[in-house]
């Protein structure tokens, strides 16, 4: 007998085309970025530009007109692996 699945979430990550799909038991920081990085491995390299919605893990602030204000854990992943962070 399977537990309640209501805590299974989807991420997906979209690329010319493609998409990679991981499931994490948890929404924190640190599945957020393992996925990122989990399908930039799958893929083979990384793009130049991580474009993200307004979900919460990434986009802590958006004023219109402005550039979003980014979640400072995931800024710092993106430097790391010298991409830029954007927003839709």
């Amino acid at each position: 007998m399977y537990a309640q699945t209501s805590l299974l979430r989807r991420g997906a990550l979209f690329i010319a085309g493609y998409s990679f799909v991981e499931f994490f038991l948890s929404q924190s920081m640190e599945c957020f970025l393992a996925a990122h990085r989990h399908a930039l491995e799958y893929f083979g390299g990384a793009t130049r530009r991580a474009m993200h919605d307004n979900l919460k893990s990434a986009v802590l602030e958006r004023i219109p007109s402005q550039a979003p204000t980014f979640n400072p854990r995931l800024s710092g992943f993106c430097r790391s692996l010298r991409l830029q962070a954007g927003g839709l």
